[in-house]
Order: structure tokens, then sequence, then C-alpha cells
């Protein structure tokens, strides 16, 4: 799940991917992202202000320059636990 808390591993799959300075833009947030293969990055989701979904798009040149492939990635909102029942089990 994609919690608007962010922090989970995305791991972005393409072509030409190999670059000086990887971004994936998460909407308008942009984050730093690791450089695995030229077929590969990975980066963490930053926080979202909001739930609903968002293009992901990346970039290997520091962010001048992104994709425009509208890869779609939605956040959704945090769980909460209220209540549990029984609050125990057997001993």
């Amino acid at each position: 799940m994609r919690s608007t808390n962010g922090g989970v591993l995305v791991q972005v799959a393409g072509e030409g991917l190999a670059g000086a300075a990887p971004r994936c833009a998460f909407g308008d947030a942009v984050v730093t992202a690791t450089l695995v293969s030229s077929q590969l990055i990975r980066c963490l989701a930053p926080a979202a202000t909001a739930p609903g979904k968002m293009a992901l798009e990346v970039s290997v040149n520091g962010g001048v320059d992104f994709s425009f492939s509208r890869v779609p990635f939605v956040y959704y909102p945090p769980v909460s636990v209220t209540d549990l029942l029984p609050s125990a089990g057997p001993t």
C-alpha cells in the first residue's frame, strides 16, 4: 500500500535510464533516485498532501528533463486502527 506518508521504495524499469543524476518526480515532488542499471532506477516515494493518483516520471540529467510516460502512482490514505476485539488471545 502506498500511504500518503510516503517512504515506499519504487522501482522504475525502462530503457535508457543511465545518467549522471537520476531523479523521480511524483507529480510536482522531485526526489533523488538510485541508478541500478541502464534499465532500472529506485526511489523513495515522498509524502503526499492528499490521497490520489499522480504521474510518476523520471529524469537522468538531474531533473532538467523528465520522461513524459504518465505512469500512474496512487497514494492511499494512511491506515488507522481504532479498535481491536478481542484485545487478547488465548494464553
